[in-house]
């Protein structure tokens, strides 16, 4: 029965949990526990205040509305905004949480954004235009090799968070605009096995590469959880990645100056 209301209550809600997570009622109950306290905006980290649609595409919904997704990398994406980049591509968008937050904090920037799927480009759709932002965000789907080689690449900023499919588009060899540009990429060694040490080759003469694993979250460091219960605090906090994620930032090295006798 409970499961049914929040079925009805919070459709868009329910089907990105189900796809996620296959038994999604104790997360909508979490999620409305944590919409009714804190409101449907971005309560920290650099997006704070970002309105937030009603859905997540294939990953974690609270975490983004807590401010906490992605924490590992949140010092790499706050640098992005220093940079203040012009053009930032978005692989893998989703429902926009970055193509989104990046184009309302970097106001000089265009965000091109691909997802293949048509929900999550609806969402990222509505997510922009809820926080102003449409002008500056444009969706399209599947991004292959050929579809990025024609993008303004050029001083441009790149993520990338596409399931494995990196290892077809992260290659300097068929795009060599790649090696003049700075890269975070969400690595997926689980599903390409091989892939990182591919990749990480690939970028070793252009860049200098740090490695992030991907941390479990401890309730007792994000006070916002608390009025939760401790099982209700760890799905609240959750993003289910697989063992040994890890994240990826390729930084372009820098000349070194020869010194003349």
């Amino acid at each position: 029965m409970l499961k049914n209301i929040l079925k009805r209550a919070f459709p868009n809600l329910y089907h990105s949990l189900s796809m996620r997570f296959g038994h999604p009622a104790r997360h909508i109950r979490v999620a409305k526990a944590i919409l009714e306290k804190y409101g449907q905006k971005v309560n920290e980290g650099p997006f704070t205040g970002m309105v937030y649609c009603s859905t997540a595409a294939g990953s974690a919904y609270t975490p983004k509305i807590l401010g906490t997704y992605e924490l590992e990398i949140r010092s790499w994406i706050e640098e992005v905004i220093e940079d203040d980049y012009s053009t930032i591509i978005d692989l893998g968008c989703a429902e926009g949480y970055y193509a989104v937050g990046l184009a309302m904090r970097c106001p000089n920037a265009t965000v091109y954004a691909f997802d293949g799927d048509p929900e999550a480009r609806a969402a990222c759709q509505e997510l922009a235009m809820l926080n102003g932002v449409g002008d500056r965000v444009k969706i399209g789907g599947y991004c292959e090799p050929e579809i990025l080689k024609g993008l303004p690449l050029d001083k441009a900023m790149l993520i990338c968070d596409v399931e494995g499919y990196e290892v077809k588009l992260l290659d300097p060899a068929s795009i060599p605009v790649l090696a003049t540009i700075e890269i975070i990429v969400e690595l997926h060694e689980q599903l390409a096995p091989g892939s990182t040490a591919l990749i990480l080759d690939r970028f070793a003469p252009t860049h200098e590469v740090t490695l992030q694993d991907a941390l479990a979250r401890d309730p007792k460091m994000h006070p916002r959880v608390q009025f939760l219960s401790p099982a209700e605090q760890d799905l609240a906090l959750t993003e289910s990645r697989a063992p040994g994620q890890q994240f990826a930032r390729f930084k372009l090295r820098r000349p070194t100056a020869s010194i003349h006798q």
